[in-house]
């Protein structure tokens, strides 16, 4: 989401076309997913230590490189994501369970931090690009995260939780909650990676959409936060939640191309913040809920919700695709 703000700089540097760039972000993407699967199938996962030297090499290849092509692309796309979203959200999930009682709140909490960061993060890089080149960028994050590499010193923990891997994607509650949850992600991931796209296109209101923003963070944190205190572990919020998150997304996308009446800008930032702030809590506190709290199922559908999210990552830039056709 954080890269989505340079797209169309890429495009331009790259001379790639859209369509090549969302599919280098869409193999990429369902390559990770297929490996995180597949680790899943040992007791042991793949140590950080490696995944931040490969990504730091990524990053450094990307920087060296004459000219992006797409094999560079996916490189960096694969990596970013298998480590970031991937091993570390993963990692970080299961440890917040598994280490809190007021699992709600302390969820609410974590993924507040995250929603800031992740509106915070293109700003610091535009103003690091004041100062240097997208090269001299991309090397220098490399060196960083290969000096990182050397300094870690433990492995991630043991994936193993008791489940198959195949027997969590075969449960409907698993598939049908996380299509809910996650769609924030699938529709907000489209947008924001072809973001100019869709302003040209549908000619949306640049100066209300810049207005938006600010008061849609601070309403996403928030009501991350309240919501984690007005959960508190109870089923039936948790439930109208679920029915909340997705009445908000369908009134988010209509609003955005299809209708956008005087109160186009309300509208964007409510159902936007309430998309995410359902998201952030659902993700993590909704699996003790529907499997009776068993920690065995719990912790096998935090683990693998993280690799559903690849799946609505990577479908999401393509999928918007045919509204720019």
């Amino acid at each position: 989401m954080c890269l989505g703000a340079f797209t169309e700089f890429w495009l331009k540097e790259a001379q790639l076309t859209r369509l090549d760039l969302a599919n280098s972000y869409l193999w990429a993407t369902i390559c990770v997913f297929l490996v995180l699967q597949g680790q899943k199938c040992f007791a042991k996962s793949i140590p950080l230590k490696a995944c931040f030297v490969l990504l730091g090499i990524s990053y450094v290849a990307l920087g060296l490189g004459k000219s992006m092509s797409m094999i560079s692309f996916f490189l960096f796309f694969f990596f970013i994501q298998w480590l970031g979203q991937g091993l570390i959200v993963e990692e970080c999930r299961v440890l917040l369970a598994n280490t809190t009682q007021r699992y709600s709140l302390a969820a609410g909490c974590l993924e507040a931090w995250g929603t800031f960061l992740v509106y915070a993060i293109p700003f610091a890089l535009l103003y690091a690009l004041k100062k240097c080149s997208w090269p001299f960028l991309l090397i220098t994050f490399g060196a960083i995260y290969v000096i990182m590499a050397f300094i870690l010193e433990k492995r991630t923990a043991t994936t193993s939780s008791g489940k198959p891997f195949w027997e969590i994607w075969k449960n409907k509650g698993f598939l049908t909650a996380n299509f809910i949850i996650y769609l924030p992600v699938l529709l907000t991931s489209g947008f924001f990676f072809h973001l100019e796209a869709f302003i040209e296109r549908y000619l949306l209101p640049v100066e209300q959409l810049e207005r938006c923003i600010l008061p849609q963070i601070l309403l996403s944190i928030f009501l991350q936060i309240a919501l984690g205190v007005f959960v508190k572990d109870k089923q039936k919020r948790l439930m109208g939640m679920y029915g909340l998150l997705f009445i908000s997304q369908v009134l988010w996308l209509t609003n955005l191309l299809f209708v956008r009446s005087r109160f186009f800008c309300w509208l964007y930032t409510l159902t936007g913040a309430i998309g995410w702030a359902c998201f952030g809590l659902l993700v993590n506190i909704a699996w003790k809920f529907l499997f009776n709290k068993d920690s065995i199922w719990t912790e096998a559908c935090l683990r693998n919700s993280v690799n559903f999210g690849f799946l609505a990552n990577a479908v999401g830039p393509l999928l918007f695709i045919v509204f720019l056709n």
